[in-house]
């Protein structure tokens, strides 16, 4: 009965569509002291119905199944720094017991080679705290993680679905100010990018409403993604004398 209910749900068949949760590339920015592992956590526990602790894998790791992860350390108004694996490491061990996503922070410096900060994913997702995007601080690290994600796809085939969204634990409603404000930050750094394919909202830790939201939204900015692929594709094969002309 299991495979039968994988077999008939949309998300199910989406993943396997992608090539699995490995495809799935989350970022976030920890502009505090916990930053925001515990969110990624919960993320990925509610969006993918688990029951017990998975546990992510660095942004640098092969497809193993795993879902990527990446925590960018944000300062206020400056560009984002980065936090290697190993000082993360450091750093948690003097304190309490190491989160497993707070170990498996990595670095997303300039000075690593191109092949290695090139993201090849098929679904990015932006996971900001509410505070984070509204707070004029951070305007420009935000910017700054937008940029340096844009970068690093430049390259790519196909152009990931981009999802961007706004954790708060207050009622979504009052949140639509900063999920416009996400939504506008991400169009205006990612302009080429199918404007079907780039999608903005909500999550609330536990809410199956939102979630569903999430899933659907997910779904419909890869479909979006695949077409716009198989366009250019097809444009590019298309003898110079039949193409439509450019002003």
């Amino acid at each position: 009965m299991a495979a039968e209910s994988e077999h008939d749900d949309p998300f199910q068949q989406f993943l396997h569509q992608i090539g699995g949760k490995s495809n799935i590339h989350l970022i976030s920015a920890a502009s505090g002291p916990d930053g925001d592992t515990g969110v990624l956590q919960d993320f990925i526990n509610d969006m993918f119905n688990n029951k017990e602790h998975e546990e992510a894998t660095d942004c640098t790791g092969n497809s193993n199944g795993e879902i990527k992860i990446q925590t960018n350390v944000c300062s206020p108004e400056k560009s984002h720094t980065d936090r290697s694996e190993q000082s993360s490491t450091d750093h948690c061990s003097k304190r309490e017991k190491p989160d497993p996503l707070k170990s498996k922070t990595v670095s997303s410096s300039r000075k690593i080679g191109g092949k290695q900060r090139a993201i090849k994913c098929s679904v990015i997702i932006f996971i900001f705290k509410r505070d984070y995007v509204c707070n004029k601080e951070y305007y420009v690290s935000l910017r700054e993680i937008l940029k340096d994600v844009r970068a690093r796809i430049k390259r790519n085939k196909l152009q990931p679905a981009l999802l961007g969204l706004v954790h708060t634990d207050c009622d979504p409603s009052e949140s639509r100010d900063s999920v416009e404000l996400l939504d506008r930050s991400m169009r205006s750094v990612f302009t080429d990018h199918p404007p079907q394919a780039i999608w903005t909202g909500c999550y609330v830790t536990k809410s199956p409403d939102l979630l569903q939201e999430i899933r659907r939204n997910a779904c419909r900015a890869v479909k979006s993604s695949m077409s716009a692929a198989s366009a250019n594709a097809t444009e590019e094969g298309i003898p110079l004398q039949m193409r439509p002309a450019v002003d």
